[in-house]
C-alpha cells in the first residue's frame, strides 16, 4: 500500500512539473530559424546579417522584417526609402491578419539598411487597400522611429516605357541561416498592351505587368528602377503558376508575370509626403480611372469570339467546355463529311489548345492543330424530316447536337 501510494506520489509530481515546464512558454519569443529567441522584430533585426555583395549598391533600398508570425524572418520584404526616416513599401508588407492597425508599429515591424543599422516603426503614415476588386495602387509608407545613413532614392513620375528595360534591388535571403542580401534583378520589361493573365488592362494606368522578372518571397515592395537609376515603380506581386498559367503558356517556362505600380500613380495618391514631384495630367487621368477586374467568364468569352470568328476556318461545329466553375475551359471541333449518307459516317472529333505568345497575348494563328480526344464520343441517328442529327457527349452524358443534310 505504502509502495503504491509512493508511486502515485511520483506520478502526479511528474505530471505537475511537464505542465509547469509547459506554462514557462513565452508565447511573444520570436524564433529564428537557426535558434535566435528574441520578445521583438527589433531584438532579431539586431541579430540578422543584411549585406550587399555588389560593391556598387545603393544605400536606397532596405530589408523589412514583420512580425506577423513567430519565425519573423521567414516574412519579409524589400523597400525603398522617400526619406532618411520613411520607407515605402507593398501594403501586403504591413498587413497582419493577427495584429490590429494601431498595433502594426514598435515590436511589429522593423527595417535595416545595408549598413546593419536597423530602426522599428514610428507610424503607418498611409496602407492602401491592396488591388483585390479595382486596380487600386498598392503601397504603404512606414515613418522610422530615427533616422538610417541612407540616401532616399531619386523618384521619376513618367510612369513605364513600353520599350525600356527596368531592375530592381531585392532583399532575399541566403542559403546560410539569418543572413540576408541586396541583389539586383534586371531586364524587367512591360507586356506589350499591358496583358494581365487571365485578366486584361489597357494602357499604362495603376497596375503594368513585366515579363523575364518573376517574383518570389521577399521581393515584394521592391522599387522599379530605369536605365538613369531613377525608381519608377513599385511591386507589389505576382501570378502565381497555376494548371491555367501553364496550360495557357503553352510550356513556356520563365514566362511568369510580375505587377508593379508606377509612383506617378503613388504620388497622386498622396501627394503630401512627394513634395517638388508634379504629376502630367494625363498621368493623374490614368491613375484615377477606375478599372474593373475582368473575370475568367469575360476572359473566356473572348477565347470564344476567336474560334468563333468568320475570319477562321473554325467558324462552327465548335463548341466548348467548362470546368470548375471556369476556372479552366476546353474547346473542341467535330470534323465530318458535308453530307449524310447514311449513319456510318465518319465523325473526327478533337481538342483545341489556346495559347498566349512572347507577348502575352492570344495566340489565335495556329488554330487549324488539333489533338484527338477520346473526352468527346458522338453519335449519328436519322430525324423524322429526312435529315440528321450528330449528337456529341462529353464523359458519356449528352452535351449538344448538330443538324447535318442528308446526301441526294
Amino acid at each position: 500500500m505504502k509502495k503504491k501510494l509512493i508511486y502515485k506520489l511520483l506520478v502526479m509530481g511528474t505530471l505537475v512539473g511537464c505542465g509547469a515546464k509547459k506554462d514557462q512558454t513565452d508565447p511573444q519569443i520570436l524564433r529564428g530559424n537557426s535558434g535566435l529567441e528574441t520578445r521583438n522584430v527589433n531584438e532579431l533585426a539586431d541579430k540578422i546579417l543584411f549585406e550587399c555583395r555588389d560593391k556598387n549598391c545603393p544605400t536606397s533600398y532596405g530589408l523589412i522584417l514583420n512580425g506577423k508570425n513567430r519565425r519573423a524572418e521567414n516574412f519579409h520584404c524589400s523597400g525603398f526609402f522617400v526619406a532618411k526616416n520613411i520607407i515605402a513599401t507593398s501594403s501586403n508588407c504591413v498587413r497582419d491578419s493577427y495584429v490590429k492597425d494601431s498595433n502594426l508599429c514598435g515590436q511589429n515591424f522593423a527595417v535595416k539598411d545595408i549598413f546593419n543599422n536597423s530602426a522599428v516603426c514610428k507610424k503607418v503614415l498611409f496602407k492602401s487597400e491592396g488591388t483585390s476588386s479595382r486596380y487600386k495602387v498598392d503601397f504603404a509608407l512606414v515613418e522610422l522611429d530615427r533616422e538610417l545613413d541612407v540616401e532616399p532614392v531619386k523618384i521619376n513620375v513618367g510612369g513605364f516605357k513600353s520599350r525600356e528595360s527596368y531592375s530592381f534591388w531585392k532583399a532575399t535571403k541566403s542559403y546560410k541561416n539569418d543572413v540576408f542580401t541586396l541583389k539586383k534583378n534586371k531586364y524587367c520589361r512591360v507586356t506589350k498592351r499591358n496583358i494581365r493573365y487571365p485578366h486584361t488592362s489597357q494602357g499604362s494606368g495603376k497596375t503594368s505587368a513585366f515579363k523575364n522578372c518573376p517574383v518570389k518571397i521577399g521581393h515584394t515592395g521592391a522599387g522599379m528602377v530605369n536605365s538613369n537609376g531613377e525608381t519608377v515603380g513599385l511591386i507589389w506581386g505576382g501570378e502565381k503558376r497555376s494548371y491555367d498559367y501553364d496550360r495557357y503558356m503553352n510550356g513556356k517556362a520563365g514566362r511568369s508575370l510580375m505587377y508593379a505600380s508606377p509612383l506617378s500613380c503613388v504620388i497622386n495618391s498622396l501627394p503630401t509626403y512627394f513634395p517638388g514631384h508634379k504629376i502630367s495630367e494625363k498621368n493623374k487621368k490614368e491613375c484615377e480611372k477606375k478599372k474593373s477586374t475582368r473575370s475568367l467568364r469575360q476572359y473566356f468569352s473572348s477565347l470564344t469570339r476567336v474560334f468563333y470568328s468568320k475570319k477562321k476556318a473554325l467558324t462552327n461545329k465548335v463548341f466548348t467546355i467548362k470546368h470548375k466553375k471556369d476556372s479552366v475551359k476546353s474547346f473542341y471541333n467535330v470534323e465530318h463529311e458535308k453530307c449524310v449518307a447514311d449513319t456510318s459516317i465518319n465523325v473526327r472529333v478533337c481538342e483545341f489548345f489556346p495559347s498566349l505568345n512572347s507577348y502575352y497575348e492570344l495566340r489565335d494563328g495556329n488554330l487549324e492543330y488539333c489533338y484527338s480526344s477520346k473526352r468527346v464520343t458522338t453519335g449519328i441517328q436519322a430525324t423524322l424530316w429526312g435529315e440528321f442529327s450528330l449528337d456529341v457527349f462529353v464523359d458519356g452524358k449528352f452535351f449538344t447536337q448538330f443538324e447535318l443534310p442528308a446526301c441526294n
